[in-house]
């Protein structure tokens, strides 16, 4: 406000023996003078809630704790406060402050957890109204009107009572924020109010919900208000049929976003967050396509270049999910292939492995009896040219025909000894991230022992291919190259480039002076970026040509 913008810094420096909290410190900046200094400076004993500055006289501010509301002033020797009084709330008592608003007139309303409202002006501090569900938020008017934010979502309207009793204020208006399918919260609060200078839109800011846009002008009016209250979803989908509400921006994370990945061949964004949910969106327009609930905590989730399905990695499992209008559908789930005998090589003599092997060893079969790479059909002919692609097991006996696919993608022939519920390939746990190669076809997961595996499963047939083994620390970052012929993979002091046709390494840079945090790769697959918090970044040439591979096989994304 005025010729300058408040910051507030807050300071905590407590130890185990005190509770105190050391002195904030705020300060006001003209942000048209360069160098920035502060033009005042004051402190507070206590933590600063919200510091606000007065819209009209910009050399008044207000300073909000727990318990006090703090009406300073500018001065050459700094911030000096207004003796008022009836501001300094009781320590003893529940009661404290939870928002404050500066009014036209120059008073401030101040609000506290007792759903009390007051009013103060630089001599006193008066009791202006009571609500009758606890307040979240307080936005002012132009015409000195308040809106007040309550739990559950509703909004009242406050104006003052009448020209002789300034002091008191009556509720005109009320009404609530309209309900969202996407809104994943049990509680809808409000958790902030703005209101454009003109005061005719006011921005409502829902928690676990989206952010409504209300036409302030039909909130006054008690009919339109009742309108609401009958059409919940008015105004959904940035339109609707209500002229009260409106979405300004769609429902959001309430917790941080733990992995996010881009469907690069449709608009579309899919975001992890530990608020247990998985969300796709869509940009240009920004909408919100589906927001999906977990059972547990979700490690990542991985989105395929056509926005068609989702790979949602758990700790005890790996799923996959068709993305449908409005929801997420499970099609399948993502397995070890226990006759792979990299998986038995990576997993060693593990408790673990040998638990996800007891039941394939009791059918009879040993880990490595059936590869993938030296799987042919009955008339020996290779299965990269067949219609079962890669991936595909069949029988190995050339007196029976192929055994049919189930519906999982594994096959229900006796002599895979998958018909037995005690045979079920194990699920593919503890994994950290997921991506997709750009055609489409496969997924690379970093999972196992401390998460320096990479399993390449086949999209089509949801079967494991490969178990990238050779590094020595987790695995960090996954980049494919463009046509999904190479991928690389990072690691503590490990940079390695992996070929799809025969899926051998084929590039390596180790140095344990860099920690390799992050990574990515060109379009072209030429230069590798290495991010590192402390050594910057690295760009790496990679041995692989602008051009596809001739023989590149063409499920991998080439020409074939």
């Amino acid at each position: 406000g005025g010729r300058g913008a408040t910051e507030e810094r807050i300071h905590w420096d407590t130890d185990s023996d005190s509770k105190d909290l050391a002195v904030t410190a705020f300060y006001t900046w003209d942000w048209r003078t360069k160098p920035q200094v502060p033009l005042c400076s004051g402190t507070l004993r206590g933590a600063a809630l919200k510091v606000s500055m007065d819209p009209k006289f910009s050399s008044n501010a207000m300073i909000m704790t727990a318990k006090h509301a703090a009406l300073v002033r500018e001065s050459t020797a700094g911030f000096k406060e207004h003796p008022v009084e009836d501001v300094m709330l009781p320590f003893a008592t529940e009661p404290s402050y939870v928002d404050h608003a500066w009014l036209s007139n120059g008073r401030v309303v101040l609000a506290t957890s007792a759903r009390e409202l007051r009013l103060s002006d630089r001599t006193a501090s008066r009791h202006a109204a009571t609500t009758d569900r606890p307040i979240a938020a307080v936005a002012a008017l132009p015409d000195s009107c308040v809106a007040v934010a309550t739990v559950k979502g509703y909004i009242q309207l406050f104006s003052r009572l009448n020209r002789d009793s300034p002091d008191k204020l009556i509720i005109i208006s009320e009404l609530r924020t309209p309900d969202d399918p996407t809104n994943v919260s049990p509680d809808i609060v409000i958790r902030s109010l703005s209101v454009d200078p003109t005061g005719e839109k006011m921005v409502c800011d829902v928690g676990g919900g989206p952010v409504f846009l209300l036409n302030v002008a039909f909130a006054r009016i008690s009919s339109a208000a009742a309108a609401v209250t009958t059409d919940q979803n008015g105004g959904g989908g940035g339109g609707g049929g209500s002229d009260v509400w409106d979405i300004a921006f769609p429902s959001r994370h309430e917790s941080a976003i733990i992995s996010a990945s881009v469907a690069y061949r449709r608009n579309f964004l899919c975001t992890t967050s530990r608020d247990l949910t998985v969300r796709v969106w869509q940009f240009l327009p920004l909408r919100l396509v589906v927001v999906h609930l977990c059972h547990h905590m979700p490690s990542s989730a991985a989105i395929d270049p056509f926005g068609r399905e989702v790979v949602i990695c758990f700790a005890d499992t790996t799923k996959i999910y068709e993305v449908v209008e409005g929801l997420l559908q499970e099609s399948g789930e993502l397995r070890l292939d226990p006759m792979l005998p990299a998986n038995s090589a990576a997993f060693g003599q593990s408790s673990e492995w040998e638990t996800l092997l007891l039941s394939h060893r009791a059918a009879g079969k040993k880990p490595g009896s059936v590869t993938i790479s030296d799987v042919t059909d009955n008339a020996g002919n290779d299965p990269l040219s067949s219609e079962e692609g890669i991936g595909a097991i069949v029988s190995t006996s050339s007196a029976t025909p192929p055994p049919a696919k189930a519906s999982n993608g594994y096959s229900s022939s006796n002599n895979m000894n998958l018909k037995s519920h005690a045979s079920i390939p194990p699920p593919l746990g503890k994994c950290t991230q997921a991506q997709y190669s750009p055609s489409g076809n496969l997924i690379a997961v970093v999972g196992g022992p401390k998460a320096m595996l990479v399993f390449i499963f086949s999209v089509m047939t949801r079967r494991q291919l490969a178990c990238l083994i050779g590094h020595h620390s987790p695995v960090n970052a996954l980049a494919w190259s463009d046509d999904g012929s190479h991928l690389v993979t990072t690691g503590e002091a490990e940079v390695y480039t992996w070929a799809m046709d025969g899926f051998r390494r084929v590039q390596s840079n180790n140095s344990k002076l860099f920690a390799n945090e992050a990574m990515a790769a060109t379009l072209d697959f030429n230069t590798i970026v290495v991010g590192d918090a402390t050594q910057g970044i690295r760009l790496l040439q990679t041995s692989r040509g602008t051009e596809p591979s001739p023989f590149l096989p063409a499920f991998l994304g080439g020409n074939g």
